[in-house]
């Protein structure tokens, strides 16, 4: 595991989306399965984003259907095929080329963090503006 936060903290991105990424990473994003973990009652744990699963972070992420959708097009702007992990952690390193330099390794993983704070930024907006800016 250390591997992958040495990567991340190498990371060019702002430190809030470093810390959300981090925090995806580690399964401590507030969720509501980490809500009812934690004994908070919630009064629909669906995902607001889709309405179709309950709202984990591999859900939320990864296979939420705008999540999905987000990636996609992450994916055809950078110009490359794709097998979506839904594992957080294999789906950062997805983004790391194994032979590539240092910097362009640095560069896929500040994608990544982008993407993640992004989804993360629109699904709070969803729930604390109705999804009104």
């Amino acid at each position: 595991m250390s591997s992958v936060y040495s990567r991340l903290w190498r990371c060019k991105a702002l430190p809030y989306a470093l810390l959300t990424a981090w925090r995806v990473l580690e399964d401590k994003i507030v969720t509501t399965v980490n809500l009812e973990r934690r004994g908070i009652v919630v009064d629909n744990p669906l995902c607001c984003l889709c309405g179709m699963e309950v709202e984990s972070h591999c859900h939320l992420f990864f296979v939420c259907r705008f999540a999905w959708l987000v990636w996609c097009l992450c994916f055809e702007w950078l110009g490359v095929s794709f097998v979506i992990h839904y594992d957080p952690v294999s789906n950062f390193f997805q983004f790391g080329m194994c032979n590539a330099p240092g910097q362009v390794i640095e560069f896929w993983g500040a994608i990544w963090v982008g993407v993640v704070s992004e989804i993360w930024n629109h699904r709070n907006n969803v729930i604390f503006n109705r999804g009104k800016g």
